[in-house]
């Protein structure tokens, strides 16, 4: 419970591949094993489970896909023939994933998946032979137009760095959004779509945290609120260590 007597707000929810959630939908029907970052995310955040193949009613097992194209029109086809193309339909799965989900946080993906892939995902030439690693998912790359939503893959997730600035994003991200409640009681509505447009650039990397705090820190110094005056969250950092955080 909160000082306020009421439910601590709700944990960031963050969309995850189904496969590194660990269930058996590859196109073998074997599941990944998730790795243990992945089950701390599953752990400390809502999550929720999607597979564009399945969304889009493939079956399992199925027969595999790879990339196939130039770096300027890829397609999703089948590996055996590239007679089927899945490429629109995944996409569309995409996009409703997102008018399912709009309250989405962060997404985690797979890595080196020709669905689901975040970077380096391996191409081929019509002809089967591989080209180049440089493509993301379809999947993944339709998530891309809601630039709010920061992605990471199971396997970039074991990089320390990379692994902080996913999980404080969404973290300093909902806390952000939170603030939001105090102030709407005493700035006006200009003001408060300026911290909105803050957390958004902050969200997609633009800005460090530290301006969104120093604009909330100085609304709330001439607005004080009993309940703020406890949080640290505003207040991360000895001054003396000159911290502008990127994450």
């Amino acid at each position: 419970m909160s000082t306020y007597g009421k439910s601590l707000p709700p944990r960031p929810l963050v969309g995850i591949g189904s496969c590194p959630a660990g269930h058996a939908v590859r196109y073998n029907a074997q599941a990944n094993k998730a790795n243990e970052h992945v089950r701390a995310i599953c752990t400390h955040f809502e999550t929720r489970v999607f597979c564009p193949e399945t969304g889009i009613g493939l079956g399992i097992p199925r027969p595999p896909i790879h990339l196939v194209g130039d770096a300027t029109d890829v397609r999703v086809l089948d590996v055996k023939t590239h007679n089927q193309d899945y490429t629109t339909p995944i996409a569309n799965y995409a996009h409703q994933v997102l008018n399912l989900a709009p309250m989405l946080a962060g997404y985690v993906l797979v890595k080196g998946s020709p669905r689901c892939g975040y970077g380096h995902v391996k191409r081929y030439s019509p002809q089967g032979r591989h080209l180049a690693c440089d493509q993301n998912g379809n999947f993944a790359a339709a998530l891309a137009i809601d630039p709010l939503l920061p992605p990471e893959d199971d396997g970039r997730l074991n990089d320390a760095g990379l692994r902080e600035s996913f999980v404080t994003r969404d973290g300093y991200s909902n806390a952000l959004v939170h603030l939001e409640g105090p102030l709407k009681q005493h700035v006006s509505a200009e003001r408060r779509q300026q911290l909105s447009t803050l957390i958004e650039s902050y969200q997609i990397g633009k800005i460090p945290l530290m301006v969104d705090l120093t604009f909330s820190k100085q609304h709330f110094a001439g607005n004080p609120d009993s309940y703020i005056n406890d949080q640290v969250f505003l207040d991360p950092f000895p001054a003396e260590l000159r911290v502008h955080t990127l994450v």
